[in-house]
């Protein structure tokens, strides 16, 4: 007789992807021109808004994903040659964000000039990465910030942490 009484629970299959051919093509392809807007775009426009005065915490978020993914790409080996413009950028982006709030969210020419630097050579990422580079890109930011925000970050690092796969809910 078994330990319990209990009936076990009936046999339910998992979904399976048995497509797993033209999975691979796709993540080996080069992302169309309209996913590439959708991810540097936004950054773009964020920077414009604090360029003239307007920024606020999502559009911080938004530069600051941007650039998260940006180095991780550059780990996964594409345009690594420019790792140092993005920390650069990284950089600017923490110093905008000790400064958040008050009385503004603001961006001074060096900032802008460094972000704006950055998400340039981020765009050309874009053209070059496949898909798959740039899904294992952002669930390698993904994991990194669940790190961060766990305290498994270096104390020297600097750590930006964005909105990449959370909802920014701001205040009126």
């Amino acid at each position: 007789m078994a330990r319990n009484k209990r009936p076990r629970k009936p046999y339910r299959p998992r979904m399976v992807d048995v497509d797993v051919v033209h999975n691979t093509i796709a993540r080996a392809c080069a992302m169309p021109a309209p996913r590439q807007d959708t991810l540097y775009l936004p950054a773009f426009a964020a920077l414009a808004n604090f360029a003239d005065g307007n920024g606020n915490r999502a559009a911080w978020c938004d530069m600051a994903d941007c650039m998260n993914v940006a180095e991780a790409l550059c780990e996964l080996r594409v345009l690594t040659a420019h790792v140092d413009m993005f920390q650069a950028a990284q950089a600017a982006l923490h110093s905008i964000f000790q400064r958040g709030g008050s009385p503004a969210w603001t961006i001074t020419d060096a900032e802008a000039a460094a972000v704006r630097d950055a998400l340039w050579f981020y765009r050309a990422q874009l053209i070059y990465c496949t898909q798959g580079e740039m899904a294992n890109a952002i669930e390698l930011v993904k994991r990194r910030k669940h790190q961060a925000l766990q305290g498994n970050a270096s104390p020297d690092a600097i750590v930006c942490v964005g909105a990449l796969g959370q909802t920014i809910v701001e205040a009126a």
